[in-house]
C-alpha cells in the first residue's frame, strides 16, 4: 500500500505460516541496496503499535541478485510475523529520490471472502470458498491461490481444517488498515 487509502488483497496474506518473505525489484540503483536501506516495524493486528525501537524486526535473511536490464532484486525473509501488520520504511540509500514507507499484512487462513468493514475476519466463509475451490496434485495452486493456506500447491481438506480451527471474531481479527 503506497499512495494512502485502505488496504486492498493485494497488501496481506492468509498463509497459515505469516509474512516469511518481501521480494522488491528495483530499477537502476545507483550502488546495490543492503539491509541498512530498509527498516522494519511489526505495528500489530490494528496497524497501531507505536513506531519505535520495540517494534523493530529484521530480517533472517537479505539477498540482492541482478535480473538484467538494470534491474536489482531484493530479497528477504523473515520468520514469525502472523496476524500482524509490517511496516517497511524504504530508504534512499541506493538511489531512490525520496523515501517510501509499504504495509504488509498476513491474517492467516484468510482468503479474502466474507471480510467486511474494519476487520479481515477468519470465518466459514473463507472455509467454503477452500471447500468450493479445491485443486489437485495434477492440477496444482498458483502460488497466488489464496485456497491454499499452507501454501504445499493443493488447496485440500487440510486448508479446511486450518480455517476451521482458527476463527476469527472482530474482538481478535487483524484490521484492515487505512494511511
Amino acid at each position: 500500500m503506497t499512495g494512502g487509502g485502505q488496504a486492498t488483497l493485494a497488501n496481506w496474506t492468509g498463509y497459515n505460516k505469516g509474512i516469511n518473505g518481501l521480494i522488491y525489484d528495483i530499477k537502476d540503483p545507483v550502488v546495490a541496496p543492503v539491509v541498512g536501506d530498509f527498516v522494519f516495524h511489526n505495528i500489530g493486528k490494528a496497524g497501531t503499535v507505536a513506531v519505535g525501537p520495540g517494534s523493530l524486526v529484521a530480517p533472517t535473511a537479505f539477498a540482492t541478485q541482478s535480473l538484467g536490464g538494470g534491474v536489482t532484486r531484493v530479497l528477504m525473509t523473515f520468520t514469525g510475523l502472523t496476524s500482524t501488520w509490517l511496516r517497511v520504511e524504504v530508504g534512499t540509500g541506493f538511489g531512490l529520490s525520496a523515501s517510501e514507507v509499504h504495509y504488509w499484512g498476513n491474517a492467516d487462513g484468510d482468503t479474502g471472502q466474507g471480510n467486511s468493514g474494519t476487520n479481515i475476519l477468519v470465518s466459514p466463509t473463507d472455509e467454503i470458498w477452500v471447500r468450493t475451490h479445491p485443486t489437485t496434485p495434477l492440477a496444482r495452486s498458483p502460488v497466488q491461490d489464496m485456497a491454499d493456506v499452507n501454501k504445499d500447491g493443493i488447496a485440500s481438506p487440510t486448508d479446511q481444517i486450518y480455517v476451521r480451527t482458527h476463527p476469527t471474531t472482530p474482538l481478535n481479527a487483524v484490521k484492515m488498515i487505512t494511511r
